[in-house]
């Protein structure tokens, strides 16, 4: 199959591939990582394969597939299906400091791969040693101490990116006014081409700073297969630029963006200054039409 068609396939589908995923395993962090596993077996196929007489039914068996060799390796003890099925305690005492970094923490850990997941978990919060894991995994002690160090530094680096700049995970930006100058064409008015949230934030994501997908999937806490099709997308219209042609490029939005969060709420300015007429002015108001009905000869009380 030639690319192109098996890109047009892929992204087609993605949110059924999700959708089957959560089916089987009733949770976001391992529909996530099955639903990856799933993707790119099915695009590794669809490039290798010729004349697919039923698309739906080929999807469906490899997902079937890799779904069975994934809830095997679960059995044999080599995965885990989420970070909510590991056993990890904060103490009870953290301040919320401490208790924003065990959550930034805990993500972070899900983004680990599936075997540095669960070397970091059998170490840190099952206290095994590198031998004991090494044995219960199949694998040198070699490679459980090389699994530790670059889990530590990818595990470190998360954690000082969330820390250090507003996650949008966390807290998400809505645009609320939209509009462009000149001929958009078609396709490519700003409201149709920003349709929905997650697209709003890739935009975000990249605005301040320059990132790679993988660091603007963290920022907007989505993986990054369902990222890639809305970057591809927004750098198409040219509303993000991909500043190199490395294997890693890196992308910045090139349209401004005036964030409004940090400035008063203009209902609430409203609100006040309605409130301070109303009680400075308006009771002179009625004052003066009490006197104006007297001196014009209506009576000063009871009906008219």
């Amino acid at each position: 199959m030639e690319k192109q068609l098996a890109d047009k396939y892929i992204y087609q589908y993605m949110d059924r591939i999700f959708g089957f995923a959560l089916d089987k395993l009733h949770t976001i962090d391992g529909a996530r990582e099955l639903a990856s596993d799933i993707v790119y077996e099915v695009y590794r196929s669809f490039l290798k394969a010729d004349g697919i007489v039923n698309i739906d039914g080929y999807v469906y068996r490899i997902a079937r597939n890799v779904y069975a060799h994934y809830i095997d390796s679960l059995a044999r003890g080599r995965n885990f299906v989420s970070i909510d099925g590991m056993a990890i305690a904060a103490p009870e005492d953290t301040t919320a400091e401490e208790a924003e970094t065990e959550q930034i923490l805990r993500r972070e850990i899900g983004y680990l791969s599936h075997r540095q997941r669960t070397v970091i978990y059998m170490h840190y919060y099952e206290k095994r040693t590198v031998a004991e894991i090494a044995d219960k995994l199949k694998i040198s002690q070699g490679t459980v101490k090389w699994h530790l160090s670059d889990a530590r530094s990818r595990l470190k680096e998360g954690i000082n990116m969330n820390i250090n700049e507003q996650n949008i995970q966390l807290s998400p930006i809505r645009f609320t006014h939209m509009g462009h100058s000149g001929c958009a064409g078609a396709n490519g008015d700003t409201n149709a081409m920003f349709d929905t949230r997650l697209k709003q934030n890739i935009a975000w994501a990249c605005y301040s700073e320059p990132k790679t997908l993988e660091e603007i999937a963290r920022a907007v806490g989505v993986p990054q297969v369902y990222v890639s099709d809305d970057l591809k997308k927004l750098v198409e219209y040219a509303y993000i630029d991909r500043l190199d042609n490395t294997n890693d490029p890196k992308y910045r939005t090139n349209m401004l963006i005036y964030d409004g969060r940090d400035k008063a709420d203009l209902s609430q300015i409203y609100s006040e200054a309605a409130q301070f007429i109303s009680d400075k002015y308006l009771p002179k108001v009625f004052d003066e039409f009490e006197n104006e009905k007297s001196i014009g000869g209506f009576p000063a009380t009871g009906e008219i």
